[in-house]
């Protein structure tokens, strides 16, 4: 059953008054269709359920961010590619002296990130999750920044992470052995702030460091 503008936001609690007032930010007339959003289906009660508790599925307004869908050319600032390369190196210098909400303060509250785990929550606390379980796990982590390319609003840095494995990872417990991963990260600013961000990592790498995947000349012997 697809459901209209106002009857979703009339059932879920919320004024169809052009407050914007709902989940994560996005105003109600963007809620029109959600139940068919990514080819998922919900129900109208179960849908208003979650809309109600902040549960609903990241999946359904990933694509349809506040900064997406509201910030056209004209209302959204790009900044220049040198303010956003400063933007990156102040926040990597607060990573660097693990002030950590110092990192986070380059990002948007709403932040949309890609290529991180599915289990982290979105936005800014995701991030924070994400963050505080790599240095408990690895405390002497640092991330050195080999190339920034930056054009638009979009930049691009290719770094190397180094740690020591010292807190339980992803249910491997700690090994003690000292671990080095090439990335590359996409930040995408607006207004001063990264609004989204894609990183990959080389995760083949990393997980043979742990001792978790054997090396391919060791499975041929």
């Amino acid at each position: 059953m697809l459901v209209g503008t106002s009857q979703l936001a009339t059932r879920a609690g919320y004024a169809n008054d052009g407050s914007g007032t709902s989940l994560a930010g996005l105003s109600p007339e963007l809620f029109f269709g959600l139940a068919f959003l990514k080819g998922e289906s919900y129900s109208v009660d179960r849908l208003v359920a979650m809309m109600r508790v902040d549960e609903l599925p990241y999946s359904y307004f990933e694509a349809r961010s506040p900064e997406r869908i509201q910030a056209g050319p004209a209302s959204r600032k790009i900044m220049p590619p040198q303010e956003n390369i400063e933007a990156l190196q102040r926040a990597l210098n607060r990573f660097r002296v693990r002030d950590l909400e110092g990192y986070l303060a380059m990002y948007s509250n709403s932040v949309i990130h890609h290529g991180y785990s599915s289990r982290i929550r979105p936005g800014v606390p995701g991030l924070r999750e994400h963050y505080t379980n790599l240095l408990k796990c690895f405390p002497d982590m640092r991330v050195e920044v080999e190339d920034i390319i930056s054009e638009g609003e979009k930049l691009v840095h290719r770094f190397t992470f180094w740690g020591t494995h010292r807190g339980e990872y992803l249910g491997i417990a700690a090994t003690g052995k000292l671990v080095t991963s090439a990335g590359i990260q996409i930040n995408r600013f607006s207004d001063g702030k990264c609004i989204e961000v894609w990183s990959v990592h080389d995760t083949l790498r990393f997980m043979t460091q742990l001792g978790v995947i054997p090396k391919l000349r060791d499975t041929l012997r």
